[in-house]
């Protein structure tokens, strides 16, 4: 199946983001106020929010394009460093009146300290959809992810150039923009945004519900308890328990999840068979520490 991965051609829309890591050691208080002091190591810039789920596919085999809106900065042009390298392709907006997302993480001996966002949230105007509606209209793509983390990428205008493209893609919705993914193919919310979506508490409850209110397939990730598959055509439901063996940081593993997910759709694997493989490369990047991706060597070579 993993052969089939490069063949296809995976588009993800979202909100685009870069983070920073600083990497050093703490060994004294500082003299001018009660707190430590970092001595810096190293300063690493990964891709984050859709970006690393753009990465995720590239890792995986396939070929992606990235959608997004972004700031004219300094943030911007290492975003763009770190796309090229991964050879992923891009239409990003570009903007004056806002910066590029960025999560700044300071990391003392392997412990995250602090993160520090630079954000600014704003909606995409209607000249920015146009020319996203104009991209869309002169390229083709196996499937779409809408990677949604609540940033102003999401809103009615955008949903609706992509109606024509309901059936193929696959959503990571935030419960404040839900309702604008009904009717998409699957929606792959976690358990504690999936409880806020539908108002339910147990799993086999919230799926149902989820099902009924999107009009779509549903994947509830549940973190080291794995994930939870509903079918709509069928209302049949089935958990897929996590096969991690150690836990040592689970940011980004959703990106992941989502990404394995829908390579695996976008080869004709069942909706059971590609929430499988999103869990076993999932499974892997939480044993990494920081945004994480896993590749296909990984997957095969892991034993469960």
């Amino acid at each position: 199946m993993f052969d089939a991965f490069p063949l296809k051609h995976i588009l993800v829309i979202g909100d685009v983001m870069l983070d920073e890591y600083v990497f050093g050691d703490i060994n004294r208080i500082s003299p001018e106020a009660p707190v430590p002091v970092l001595h810096v190591h190293r300063t690493e810039y990964r891709l984050g929010g859709a970006a690393n789920v753009a990465h995720n596919i590239v890792s995986l085999g396939g070929k992606c394009t990235l959608v997004g809106q972004v700031g004219r900065d300094d943030s911007n042009s290492k975003l763009l460093f770190e796309l090229g390298k991964k050879g992923i392709r891009h239409f990003l907006v570009e903007r004056d009146d806002m910066p590029t997302i960025k999560k700044r993480r300071i990391v003392a001996r392997n412990q995250q300290v602090i993160r520090v966002d630079t954000e600014m949230i704003k909606k995409l105007q209607a000249e920015h959809i146009e020319k996203i509606k104009n991209f869309l209209d002169m390229n083709s793509f196996d499937m779409i992810i809408l990677s949604d983390y609540n940033k102003g990428m999401f809103s009615e205008d955008l949903m609706d150039i992509l109606k024509p493209y309901q059936n193929k893609i696959i959503a990571d919705p935030k419960p404040h923009n839900s309702a604008l993914f009904r009717g998409v193919l699957a929606i792959t919310p976690n358990l504690k945004e999936s409880r806020e979506i539908s108002g339910e508490e147990e799993v086999e409850k919230i799926g149902a519900s989820l099902m009924n209110s999107m009009n779509t397939n549903v994947f509830v990730t549940r973190s080291d308890k794995g994930v939870s598959v509903f079918e709509i055509a069928s209302l049949q439901h089935i958990h897929i328990p996590t096969i991690a063996r150690e836990v040592y940081d689970v940011s980004g593993a959703g990106d992941t999840f989502i990404s394995a997910l829908t390579l695996s759709l976008a080869v004709g694997a069942t909706l059971q068979e590609s929430a499988y493989y999103g869990v076993l490369a999932s499974s892997i990047v939480v044993g990494k520490v920081g945004t994480a991706v896993a590749t296909p060597e990984e997957i095969l070579s892991f034993k469960v």
